[in-house]
């Protein structure tokens, strides 16, 4: 078993009540022809519900999670007509175009009880690059620090475009938005303390199950 996050920003001109709906909808629907096919038992949609205005990371407006067989499944999604005819053009409707992806392999995840029991829940999302080992145990040891909310998950991940690039996800769940944010800005501003970690995006998400990954049903 695989896993892909990917980071989507809206298209040019669109809301973020626009580019939300629209992908909690339409898109939705072309993901289900692809679970319904057997390309992944696992879809999470997490949609941007607030950034750390003041801080110097990004946010993606939405952060898809798929489990997938194997990371050598994803060529055959890819290459599939599901896919090119249904998802893979329609993301042109809604998407600035410019994506990235990032694959952890097989790995352990606290956070699975939370996405299959609770629908919509709260969570934070913070993804960084690193270059080493060294750096890793530096970012584990500054989480020990933290507020890390319910479940929290630590996952490596490579670059779908460049294996070399390492990626960190940081995730965890709240019960609610404030104590989210609280928790998600100090995290993320102990982070940028450590040297040659490179912020790629965080926030606090309303991630909504698609495909269950636990039971592999949709809903």
């Amino acid at each position: 078993m695989a896993k892909v996050f990917t980071l989507l920003q809206r298209r040019e001109g669109w809301s973020w009540p626009e580019f939300s709906d629209y992908w909690a909808t339409t898109h939705k629907d072309h993901a289900l022809d692809l679970a319904r096919a057997g390309f992944f038992s696992g879809y999470v949609q997490n949609h941007l519900t607030i950034g750390l205005p003041g801080s110097t990371w990004p946010a993606a407006d939405g952060i898809p999670e798929i489990w997938v067989p194997s990371i050598d499944s994803l060529a055959d999604l890819a290459a599939s007509e599901i896919y090119q005819q249904g998802a893979g053009r329609d993301e042109a409707n809604f998407t600035s175009g410019t994506v990235d992806s990032y694959i952890s392999a097989d790995s352990p995840e606290a956070g699975l009880t939370e996405i299959s029991l609770s629908n919509p829940c709260i969570r934070h999302l913070l993804l960084l690059h690193t270059n080493s080992q060294k750096q890793i145990d530096e970012i584990v040891g500054c989480l020990d620090w933290c507020d890390q909310g319910q479940a929290p998950d630590l996952l490596i991940t490579a670059s779908a475009t460049d294996p070399d690039i390492q990626c960190v996800v940081v995730s965890g769940f709240w019960p609610n938005l404030t104590a989210a944010h609280k928790g998600a800005s100090a995290m993320a501003a102990l982070l940028l303390e450590l040297s040659d970690v490179y912020p790629v995006s965080a926030g606090v998400y309303e991630a909504r199950t698609v495909v269950n990954p636990l039971t592999g049903k949709w809903s």
